[in-house]
């Protein structure tokens, strides 16, 4: 159908499809791509004689306002609800009510913004529409609209006020059954609410729920979002257990409806249908913080959510990665891989999808066709959801007598900003046991502007007694402790934390740091495997090559085209210099590892491409060493990198550099079939690293990224997902000579009799080597290790 549409000449048939693949990307939240539809939607609608009444004109103008709206470009958004009114009125008879509707979506775009004069005013013309309006469901609207604009400006009592009138307009002809008006109920709940009347509140939700069982059934998203407002009413209201029980309940059927739904949704679907949905599993933390309810069956539930919520979108398409590649054909792997290079080329050409629109609405149709067949496949397949059955009981039962876990989770308050807890686990206790810790402002407060400082005599007593002096009497001296971090935590590395003596709190406790708590469950071994050992090692990279070393060393390589998106001009402002320590490193450990008869692979000089990199894909070494240059950039950083300009996501915007990469950095052309070696987040988390035990980035900036309640998006997601083991980052930028004195060191522990291939011991080894060679913390406290 897609390709009919491209070459009929019926435009209204054009018209109708546009729109309709415009409607299904702003759905999946592809908002670019959804104005790439509708602006050729648009085309063909003001192609028409203006001097005609035009419905598909107004039709666009709606999209379009609407579309930009949602994405907060709210003057964009002004310029089109105009035009739409302009159309609407040549529609409308001056005298017939609907004439002044449209104003109804003017004053939300001026309410969004925050105008409330123009808002107001845009309400003043909207009511022009009451008196000639003779069904209570449309004269009840002109309420509800103006209520939004009151509490929107914190005039609750108003809004109260309106909501009520509309219900009374209501009232005269509908029952309480109706939908719209049981729609009215959680309005006037959150504004009872607002005004401190809990009691009256809670009697609204309760109602709200009741009824709305009653009209749609429980097995949907809007009756158990209805029982968790319910929740929350309670909890306000002092029926503390009540909301504890409906909270409960509430989380447990929506995991199921979500186990349900998952297997027929694509990738791209299961993100948007995720992510309205996380907050409602990460705001059982503060629900429970304030019911006191710190060590109750409620406090299992809470935790269970959290460990569900915790890298959920990373766990999904990892979970159907492995399915695929287990119980597939190889038709379907090839379906997978060429998904995935379809979404990363469309995401490319979005740095600039207005000289690109074209491409990409040509490859969105086909990612969506293929999305869809794969999906339908791997409904057959093994158990795509298994990773949201881990819980508490399963990380509880994976532990050893002596381990203690520590999960961080944070969360954000209207009046005090964001706030941090901890769950406290262990083998013995029947429940997890949940600890308030500290406000983001108390860290702020203390004038730490660069991670080192965490760890700096002057601020780390400080930093102890917010983080840990309220989890340490339940932790024995000498356990493992295993921590998941959130958040700000993300930048600290809780051994490394100096104490009153002068000794590391990773020197009475032995830290293992997670990506997340399922972790645990899988239990991965702190040795390395005796298995055939290989390992490939890239340093001494030479960043600039002459266009001829290109052509030869791309050469050496054969990728499959599911793997290689081709570049021709890119652009860039900046150059990266030659690691001389690096080179060292590859030489030294490479030696160390042929004399255990390691199978090694050094990639030095312009020997280490990109394209070298793909070709792991699926025979990847147990050990990968890269020592190069890493880049995390923010997106407002990232404007000032011409080469970064246009993306805004974390997964592009961090990532490692290449042989050869100065050329495309600097906007050189490349030769034709030649990589840029520029290795993103986003190209390296669609490889499969899988039988990679560990990855050690001897790279700036590796351990950074973009907190979000997901977990990091960086490097550190992107290795991940490909499926590594264990990894070793840095948190900074640290100086070279000591980047490879660290290093090399590491690896002599790891080969060590005392150590017997040990990842950890050999780590927290060189880690107390380095320091005791250099006690600034800036050497050696950016080192961390992650499973």
């Amino acid at each position: 159908m897609d390709s009919l549409m491209e070459i009929t000449s019926d435009s209204l048939a054009k018209f109708t499809y546009y729109n309709k693949k415009g409607k299904e990307a702003r759905n999946h939240g592809s908002y670019n791509i959804a104005e790439q539809w509708f602006l050729k939607g648009m085309a063909i609608a003001e192609s028409e004689a203006h001097d005609a009444v035009s419905p598909n004109r107004y039709l666009s103008y709606t999209n379009l306002r609407d579309l930009y709206a949602d994405i907060k470009q709210y003057d964009n958004a002004l310029i089109y609800a105009r035009k739409a009114l302009r159309e609407h009125q040549r529609l409308t008879l001056v005298n017939d009510y609907r004439f002044y509707l449209p104003y109804m979506a003017i004053a939300e775009i001026y309410k969004l913004k925050g105008d409330k004069k123009e808002c107001f005013a845009c309400i003043d013309s909207l009511f022009l529409s009451a008196h000639s309006m003779e069904e209570p469901k449309e004269l009840s609207w002109l309420y509800i609209t103006r209520a939004g604009c009151h509490a929107a400006f914190n005039d609750y009592s108003a809004a109260l006020a309106d909501y009520q009138k509309a219900d009374e307009i209501l009232a005269v002809k509908y029952p309480q059954s109706d939908a719209d008006r049981i729609d009215l109920l959680p309005l006037m709940g959150a504004m009872e609410h607002r005004l401190n009347n809990y009691a009256e509140s809670e009697r609204l939700y309760k109602l709200y729920a009741e009824q709305l069982v009653a009209l749609q059934g429980e097995n949907n998203i809007e009756s158990i979002n209805a029982q968790i407002y319910l929740a929350n009413a309670e909890g306000f209201a002092g029926h503390t257990d009540a909301g504890c029980s409906d909270y409960a309940m509430a989380v447990n059927r929506l995991k199921d409806l979500m186990k349900k739904r998952l297997p027929y949704m694509s990738l791209q679907e299961r993100e948007a249908f995720w992510k309205p949905l996380s907050s409602l599993f990460t705001n059982m933390t503060p629900f429970a913080i304030k019911a006191k309810r710190f060590q109750t069956p409620f406090t299992k539930s809470c935790y269970d959510a959290l460990v569900m919520s915790k890298a959920f979108l990373l766990e999904s398409e990892r979970s159907l990665f492995d399915v695929v590649k287990k119980e597939g054909t190889d038709e379907d792997m090839q379906d997978y891989m060429r998904l995935s290079l379809m979404e990363n080329q469309i995401h490319e050409w979005e740095k600039d999808y207005l000289h690109n629109a074209d491409s990409i609405l040509s490859m969105s149709q086909r990612a969506d066709r293929l999305a869809v067949r794969l999906a339908e496949r791997c409904r057959s397949f093994g158990n795509i959801t298994g990773f949201m059955d881990i819980d508490y009981s399963a990380v509880k039962q994976s532990m050893k007598p002596n381990d203690v876990l520590l999960d961080f989770t944070d969360y954000v308050s209207e009046t005090a900003g964001r706030k941090y807890a901890a769950y406290i686990i262990n083998k013995k206790d029947e429940y997890p046991l949940l600890k308030y810790l500290f406000d983001e402002r108390q860290i702020d407060s203390l004038g730490i502007s660069r991670p080192d400082m965490y760890y700096d005599k002057d601020y780390a007593p400080e930093v102890l007694k917010l983080l840990w002096e309220p989890l340490k009497s339940h932790v024995a001296e000498g356990a493992t402790v295993y921590y998941v971090p959130s958040h700000l935590l993300f930048q600290v590395s809780l051994e490394s934390l100096p104490l009153a003596d002068g000794s590391l709190l990773g020197s009475h406790y032995h830290f293992v740091r997670l990506s997340s708590a399922r972790e645990i469950v899988k239990a991965q071994s702190e040795t390395l495997s005796a298995k055939p050992q290989s390992a490939i090692l890239y340093g001494g990279l030479q960043y600039d090559l002459q266009p001829a070393e290109m052509v030869e060393e791309s050469r050496k390589y054969e990728l499959s085209d599911l793997l290689v998106m081709r570049g021709d001009i890119v652009r860039g402002d900046s150059i990266f210099r030659e690691l001389r320590g690096s080179r060292q490193e590859v030489v030294q450990i490479a030696s160390l590892l042929k004399a255990k008869q390691w199978d090694v692979t050094p990639r030095m000089g312009m020997e280490g491409t990109e394209e070298s990199f793909l070709s792991m894909n699926g025979n990847a070494p147990q050990v990968l060493q890269i020592a190069t240059h890493g880049f995390y950039y923010t997106p407002d950083r990232a404007e000032k990198v011409d080469y970064l300009k246009g993306y805004s996501d974390a997964m592009s915007l961090s990532g490692i550099v290449l042989s050869g990469a100065n050329a495309a950095w600097l906007g050189k052309k490349l030769p034709d079939g030649v990589l840029s070696g520029v290795l993103t987040a986003n190209n390296i988390a669609r490889l499969d690293l899988g039988k990679t035990e560990m990855v050690v980035l001897s790279a700036c900036q590796s351990g950074q990224g973009k907190a979000t309640s997901e977990g990091l998006y960086g490097l550190q997601r992107a290795f991940k997902k490909a499926g590594v083991g264990t990894m070793v980052m840095s948190l900074w930028n640290v100086s070279d000579s000591v980047a490879t004195e660290f290093m090399i060191t590491f690896y002599e522990q790891l080969v060590s009799r005392q150590c017997q291939w040990n990842k950890r011991k050999a780590f927290e080894q060189a880690k107390s080597i380095i320091r005791d060679k250099y006690p600034d913390p800036f050497y050696w406290a950016a080192f961390i290790m992650l499973d």
